[in-house]
């Protein structure tokens, strides 16, 4: 059967497509291109090396280097600059030498005395011998009057008040260094400390 002319063809119907789909869609691949994103910013971030600060630095050296002074001893110690073997070289010696006995400063005394003296008293029965039986003229200084070179020794003369003695300085490894006069090297020789005190203080001679 023909259909009438006048009557118009049904439309075809257009499929509808599901709007809420979609937009999930982009949603979930907008937010894995944000994971990519953000996961491609950090491995960036770890692979640039960070700056070191001061403070980071000075903690680093300072841990690396080890104790203060296992730098200052694994340098070698500056030898002392030698004295002139001259009059002025030995005068300037005897000066120190005397300033040290004259302040009481008796083991920087010793450190100034010649090998062979020093081996008659040790150090540190040198200091006990004047800190059990005082020197009475203790802080009372020497003055240096004259002195004398001849080759590798030197007389010095120097007074303290009314007394006026000679003393040998002996030219050893560039410096100038105190002997022991006779009296004194057999006095220690002699003697051990605790005899030359006691005998001091018998005599009234400790301060």
């Amino acid at each position: 059967m023909t259909q009438p002319l006048d009557r118009e063809p049904r439309r075809a119907r257009k499929r509808r497509e599901p709007s809420g789909g979609v937009a999930m869609v982009a949603l979930v691949v907008a937010i894995l291109a944000l994971v990519v994103a953000i996961a491609a910013v950090v491995l960036v971030v770890e692979r640039v090396p960070q700056p070191t600060t001061v403070a980071q630095a000075a903690v680093s050296d300072s841990s690396t280097a080890g104790p203060a002074g296992s730098i200052a001893s694994a340098s070698p110690t500056p030898s002392p600059t030698p004295q002139p073997q001259t009059r002025a070289g030995a005068r300037a010696a005897a000066t120190r030498a005397f300033a040290f006995y004259s302040l009481g400063n008796y083991g920087k005394f010793w450190d100034q005395w010649t090998k062979q003296s020093q081996a008659v008293v040790s150090r540190s029965e040198y200091i006990r011998r004047f800190q059990e039986c005082p020197a009475p003229a203790e802080g009372l200084r020497w003055s240096i009057d004259d002195v004398r070179v001849s080759g590798s020794a030197a007389k010095v003369t120097a007074s303290r008040s009314i007394l006026v003695d000679q003393f040998t300085f002996r030219y050893q490894a560039g410096r100038w260094r105190y002997e022991m006069t006779a009296d004194q090297r057999r006095q220690y020789e002699g003697q051990t400390v605790d005899e030359i005190v006691d005998d001091q203080r018998a005599k009234g001679l400790c301060a």
